[in-house]
């Protein structure tokens, strides 16, 4: 009974994650044929620059969902409600200081993005709406409540895509496709706050203390990899958007989009990776091989996604985007093997937080931040940008190898445990 109703939830969890990043590629295929390639490479650096500043959503998240779930385990609904009302007002606070800074320092990243002053408090209000969105799915998924998971993550896609043609129906362009995000990024963090305020508004509040030092402590796998993941694939996106002329830009967004499918239809092997390898360490068994099988898994997936984009690469940008991206399918290939070291990264990552082997830390966050000042220094043309990428990505993950590796062959044995 308690494995099919775990099929379930992995069912629900997963249906719904892949129906938000696919309606978010129509998004994608939306914006990109009603902007043309010079606004689309506005709107695509927009988003990177979101996802860059979007790294503490991703360390946060475990954490609310690990708070949640123990509350609800033991029964303890005023700290339930206090965690669902001090998300809350965190939300708020976020709203007002995050749309003032940006609002502040508007002129000077307009610029330096080649962006309209106004687009940048709009993208602010957008990366509020996604950590709210997130942070009460996270609360959600803590209460086991996949139902709703699934409900706000579907209601959010669409609304996203009904927003975005709506608005671009009355020509609203760059502006509607930023308001169509946001839209749909808010409807999602509503559904997402009804189904907690449903199950904690009843009860009385009790605060919730935070140990901030230990908190940072456990995490710091996951803040690593979030690191990882703002840098690689993103910074690269920004740079190109500053230091190359507007329609430049957006061919190597259309790049960027593209090879992004490979990273995200990887992205079940470390969601799979990681709860097994931690099951078998906690066991006192054998790790290695649950690593290499997932790994292998990865790699072939990914060789045959680069075949499609080295053989179909045309087919797939004019599908994805639309002819007046042709050009971006140069960039394509080498975007692609980028994003599979990136995925490997992450699997690794996951692997090393599994089983406490947490040094690699120092070598994705060193070898993103090194990728970065790479491109920012020697960027040439677009197609050196995207090598530069791709080469740091791949010495990135040899070096969290080997990171693993050391510290793995360090730590002492431990017996197996109980059959």
């Amino acid at each position: 009974m308690r494995s099919s109703s775990f099929l379930r939830q992995g069912v629900l969890v997963f249906a719904g994650s892949t129906f938000l990043n696919a309606a978010g590629f129509v998004y994608h295929m939306i914006a990109s044929r009603t902007l043309g390639p010079a606004e689309y490479g506005t709107l695509y650096a927009l988003i990177a620059a979101l996802g860059i500043a979007s790294g503490p959503i991703v360390v946060a998240i475990p954490v609310i969902s690990r708070f949640a779930a123990e509350f609800a385990a033991r029964g303890d609904r005023a700290h339930l409600r206090g965690l669902a009302v001090g998300l809350g007002r965190t939300c708020v606070v976020l709203l007002l200081a995050v749309t003032i800074a940006a609002a502040a320092a508007a002129v000077p990243i307009g610029a330096f993005l080649h962006a309209p002053a106004w687009a940048i408090p709009a993208t602010a209000v957008l990366l509020v709406a996604i950590f709210a969105g997130s942070a009460y799915r996270a609360f959600v998924q803590g209460l086991l409540d996949f139902e709703g998971y699934a409900l706000s993550t579907v209601i959010e896609g669409v609304a996203k895509l009904i927003a975005t043609v709506a608005f671009a129906t009355i020509g609203w362009r760059l502006f509607g496709a930023l308001g169509g995000f946001i839209a749909g990024s808010a409807v999602g963090a509503g559904i997402a706050l009804q189904r907690v305020f449903v199950r904690t508004m009843r009860s009385p509040e009790a605060p919730v203390r935070y140990d901030w030092r230990r908190i940072a402590h456990a995490t710091a796998g996951s803040a690593a990899l979030a690191v990882s993941a703002s840098l690689f694939g993103k910074i690269d996106v920004v740079i190109v958007k500053h230091a190359f002329d507007a329609t430049q830009a957006g061919i190597y967004s259309a790049a960027a989009l593209g090879g992004s499918i490979l990273l995200f239809g990887v992205g079940f092997v470390p969601a799979v990776l990681l709860p097994q390898a931690a099951d078998r360490h906690t066991r006192g068994e054998a790790t290695a091989g649950v690593l290499m099988a997932s790994c292998g898994v990865l790699l072939a997936f990914g060789a045959a996604c680069l075949a499609v984009f080295a053989f179909f690469g045309p087919l797939l940008l004019r599908v994805l985007v639309g002819p007046q991206y042709a050009a971006a399918d140069g960039l394509l290939v080498w975007y692609g093997v980028a994003m599979l070291f990136v995925a490997l990264i992450t699997a690794l990552g996951s692997y090393g937080i599994a089983v406490h082997r947490l040094a690699f830390g120092w070598a994705v966050v060193l070898g993103s931040v090194l990728t970065w000042i790479a491109i920012a220094s020697y960027h040439p043309t677009l197609d050196a940008v995207v090598r530069v990428l791709a080469a740091g990505a791949a010495l990135t993950a040899v070096a969290t190898a080997a990171s693993i590796g050391v510290e793995s062959a360090r730590a002492p044995r431990r017996p197996a445990g109980p059959a």
